[in-house]
């Protein structure tokens, strides 16, 4: 199996053995190496376990999803890393290197990235949305409360292939931005009940790296696993894919400032109300997601 060649060229340092390193970085570095290796690996089962994807694919198309995943977290924490200069044992092939030092690394924080990281930022979500296809239905979602947990609502923009747009906002009562995060993606979903056809591809950006776990299973919280629950039971009743996308918030990003504007009148119709907490759960069960549409 290709698993096991490339879990020996890993444990052999014949992929990424530092110039000059001694043998205790050396050993460190294959150890930290084997473990960043094995988390990749159990990343591509938990996400074919949720796929349609066959389990019999050609294992070289899967030995090429997991050692890219490998690169591209081994550059996250060194840019540098996979540098001639620095390994000159390296084995990877020149284009693999031009496009994994080509790739963005960070975008820095919420609150405190620099202007050049909010543009590159703006540019990288810019080309995502350039390169979907044309039968690409686009869910923008966003979540919040004011203060956290305290007044909260949700936003979704959908933008159909024909350009058509639906726009929706949901008061949550008193409640999380957590919770709004996948409320907006379950009020999206069911408007993509009602357009999508067989031949359509869903495309999801958010701004909460947790909603995607989640939604991957490469996370679990007891509090929120109704939400997901429901908005995964959504997704497998689209006739076609939904893929999920990170973006950058309160970066200038269109789609993500309407799903920002959209979810802060939630929280306004929420502080109307009187901030009074609603039982979520119930609403989901017996309304859906639109129950709290305002």
């Amino acid at each position: 199996m290709q698993y096991v060649l490339l879990g020996r060229a890993l444990l052999d340092g014949k992929i990424l053995i530092p110039k000059g390193g001694d043998v205790s970085s050396v050993a460190g570095l294959r150890l930290g190496l084997v473990l960043v290796f094995n988390h990749c690996v159990w990343r591509c089962r938990i996400r074919l376990e949720a796929s349609t994807q066959s389990l019999q694919d050609p294992p070289e198309s899967l030995a090429d999803e997991i050692l890219s995943d490998c690169i591209n977290r081994v550059l996250v924490a060194s840019p540098t890393a996979l540098t001639t200069a620095t390994l000159p044992n390296n084995t990877f092939p020149p284009p693999v290197l031009a496009r994994a030092s080509a790739k963005p690394r960070s975008f820095g924080a919420s609150g405190t990235r620099s202007g050049a990281q909010a543009q590159a930022a703006r540019r990288h979500a810019a080309v995502m949305v350039e390169g979907l296809p044309a039968n690409a239905i686009q869910i923008w979602t966003d979540g919040g409360a004011a203060p956290n947990p305290g007044p909260a609502g949700a936003g979704a923009l959908v933008i159909l292939p024909d350009g058509r747009r639906f726009e929706h906002s949901f008061f949550l009562g008193h409640s999380t931005n957590n919770e709004g995060e996948l409320w907006a993606l379950g009020g999206a979903l069911e408007v993509c009940l009602q357009h999508a056809q067989p031949t359509s591809s869903v495309h999801h950006f958010s701004d909460s790296a947790l909603t995607l776990q989640l939604l991957e299973g490469r996370g679990f919280s007891t509090k929120l696993h109704y939400l997901v629950r429901a908005c995964r039971a959504l997704r497998e009743r689209l006739p076609c894919t939904t893929t999920h996308h990170h973006v950058c918030a309160h970066v200038g990003i269109p789609g993500n400032e309407e799903a920002d504007h959209l979810a802060t009148l939630g929280i306004e119709f929420s502080q109307r109300l009187g901030n009074f907490p609603l039982d979520l759960r119930a609403i989901v069960a017996c309304e859906g997601f639109h129950g709290t549409s305002c």
